[in-house]
């Protein structure tokens, strides 16, 4: 059960989209190492790849199940940890997902303690651009650390007779 959309896309879109993110972003991670470039003269270039950290990651109402997916699948396979707060209003398919957080317990002011956290070292946010001012003041008031936001403008156009030919 999924919100924000219709629910023959839900049920015949999402969970194969979820499998194919999945598929992908795991082929990805026994291919995320380092190189040797070879320079001119006796200099090298070494290039490294290093986790971020933890990542906090805030995952909105709609498209919840692919969201997870994008967010969840490649920051764990590029060696990341990760702390996910779901929507309250989320639909039953990311909750289902999420359901091992029912054993350890679960806290609806976590989006608050993802954002402020100082062993948080990313943030990503996908929903309202007044959260996601809350979070990037948050994050500049903890430890700087880098955010990510995706956020909805809602822009209401008023069409007049002028504008159609």
């Amino acid at each position: 059960l999924d919100n924000g959309k219709h629910f023959q896309e839900s049920y015949a879109l999402d969970p194969n989209e979820v499998i194919k993110v999945h598929c992908c972003f795991a082929g990805w991670a026994d291919k995320w190492h380092g190189k040797i470039i070879p320079m001119d003269g006796e200099h090298l270039c070494f290039l490294q790849h290093k986790p971020v950290g933890v990542c906090g990651q805030i995952v909105p109402w709609n498209f919840a199940l692919v969201m997870q997916g994008w967010k969840l699948t490649l920051a764990l396979a590029t060696g990341n940890n990760v702390v996910m707060k779901v929507a309250e209003q989320n639909p039953l398919s990311a909750l289902y997902l999420a359901s091992p957080m029912k054993e350890v317990g679960y806290d609806p002011t976590a989006g608050a303690a993802i954002a402020q956290h100082m062993d948080i070292d990313k943030d990503t946010f996908t929903g309202s651009m007044k959260v996601g001012h809350l979070i990037q003041k948050a994050a500049g008031n903890s430890n700087l650390k880098r955010v990510i936001l995706e956020l909805a403008y809602y822009l209401t156009i008023f069409p007049f007779p002028i504008s159609f030919p």
